[in-house]
């Protein structure tokens, strides 16, 4: 039994190597190539295959490379297409890269190159990104590099605001202008303000900042219009200058004002400006502060009308302002130096010489005060006092730096000697009539009063009391001269 299934086996190969002998005559003559390279098929010699591509060479994928007549692996790969997730993105964004081949099996073959600083990568997808902005480009290649295809992305960077001026003031329509850069310079910015506006608005085009009346810091945002998480950012200042108020400076006198601006840090330009009249001027010294500060304000010429001057804090060409104020002299040590008799033939009494300094040291910039009186009732009058009304309110120029005032009544008014008496209650104040300043210097009172000195010999007797700097008082007597 075993002697018969050896002769069959041997008859079977016998067989076999004869069918393949048969086969192999279908292909007329030798192999046009390496023979390692070829094997017969339908009767023609054809090159083989993918990875079996001659003995020792391995080519891989047969959709990617065909097999050359010296045995060698040709490249066949087509890349068709190379896809961004994104046509732009931010500096330092990533971007991820795909690449279609004509044969889908193949892109596992797809080498990349691209980025700052420079990427490299392999298959189907690649993710990169730049630190530098402008137009970037990444390199799809296949076949050494033989075969290859760019993609062009945009790359955005904004930086570097800037504000003219540096700051702005803490009132409505200061306004400052903020700029930046944006690379590529084609595209546009779109301005904003982050967190608490301060009551600040911005031009979301412009980029002009319009102040509201509260004082801090904003956060100021440039980003690009397309791409908003493309931005930088940068603060400004909002300040509120405080100055103390000054109502009133002599010329040649100075006051020191307290500035605070906040917050600080950035210059402020001191300056005093007249906004209305024909006169009117100070200086102001230190001209420039950061920080909180105590300036002297100097009066220079006298103020033609009241409230024409002004402290400007100027940062860049904002403008915050105080409270407006007068250059002027006003009168000062008013006081009662003595009296005569009136110098006047229809009147018994008394002509009281007041005199005064200025605070600017020089009574003759006192010319545009008036000394006045007014007087503020009557009692009295008993006889022998008759026909009797309070006088007419007088006034005098203060720039001589004294005056005499009279106090008198009529002779005519005196009758019947015999013992009587009268007064009137009288106000003295000054008026500047540059800034408009009312004050009231003393309240006297004039006693009229007829006694009889000696049998038959009837006097008058004028007194004015109350009078500065101690309540003095001063009189005449005068005897009554029948007519």
């Amino acid at each position: 039994m075993k002697i018969r299934l050896i002769i069959a086996y041997l008859v079977c190969m016998a067989l076999l190597s004869l069918f393949q002998s048969a086969k192999a005559c279908d292909c007329q003559g030798s192999p046009p190539g390496n023979p390692a390279c070829y094997e017969c098929r339908d009767g023609e010699w054809q090159l083989k295959t993918g990875k079996e591509c001659g003995q020792d060479s391995d080519c891989g994928n047969p959709d990617c490379y065909n097999c050359l007549s010296d045995c060698t692996c040709e490249c066949d790969i087509s890349v068709v297409s190379v896809t961004p997730d994104k046509n732009a993105a931010c500096v330092g964004c990533d971007i991820t890269f795909t690449a279609v081949t004509e044969h889908t099996s193949c892109v596992m073959e797809v080498l990349w190159s691209g980025g700052d600083p420079l990427q490299l990568g392999e298959g189907e997808t690649f993710i990169t990104n730049w630190n530098t902005a402008g137009l970037k480009a990444v390199t799809a290649s296949v076949c050494d590099g033989y075969v290859f295809k760019n993609k062009t992305v945009t790359i955005v960077q904004v930086e570097n605001i800037t504000f003219n001026p540096l700051a702005i003031c803490a009132n409505a329509g200061c306004t400052s202008t903020a700029s930046a850069q944006i690379t590529p310079d084609t595209r546009t910015i779109t301005w904003s303000i982050q967190g608490d506006n301060l009551g600040c608005n911005i031009n979301s085009t412009t980029g002009i900042i319009t102040a509201g009346n509260d004082n801090g810091t904003i956060i100021v945002r440039a980003a690009d219009s397309e791409l908003s998480d493309c931005y930088t950012e940068k603060t400004i200042n909002i300040v509120n200058v405080a100055m103390a108020a000054i109502d009133r400076i002599p010329p040649g006198k100075s006051k020191d004002v307290i500035v605070i601006p906040s917050p600080d840090g950035d210059t402020i330009n001191l300056e005093a400006v007249k906004t209305s009249g024909t006169t009117g001027s100070a200086t102001v010294n230190p001209s420039s502060i950061n920080a909180i500060a105590v300036v002297t304000v100097t009066g220079g010429d006298q103020s033609s009308e009241k409230d024409n001057l002004t402290l400007r804090a100027k940062i860049g060409n904002c403008v915050c302002v105080s409270e407006r104020f007068t250059v002027c002299a006003h009168p000062t040590d008013f006081a009662f130096s003595y009296c005569i008799p009136i110098d006047d033939p229809i009147y018994y009494g008394l002509t009281a010489i007041y005199i005064w300094n200025s605070d600017s040291d020089d009574v003759s910039d006192l010319d545009k005060c008036k000394l006045k009186e007014s007087f503020d009732g009557a009692d009295g009058f008993t006889p022998p006092f008759y026909d009797i009304a309070a006088p007419t309110p007088t006034e005098y120029t203060m720039s001589d730096g004294n005056a005499g005032d009279d106090q008198g009544y009529l002779k005519s008014g005196v009758r019947n000697y015999i013992w009587g008496s009268a007064w009137w209650y009288q106000t003295f104040f000054y008026e500047c009539n540059r800034c408009g300043h009312v004050e009231k210097l003393l309240e006297s009172d004039t006693k009229f009063e007829v006694y009889e000195k000696q049998d038959d010999d009837w006097w008058i007797k004028t007194t004015v009391s109350g009078l500065p700097p101690s309540q003095n008082e001063c009189s005449e007597d005068q005897d009554i001269i029948e007519d």
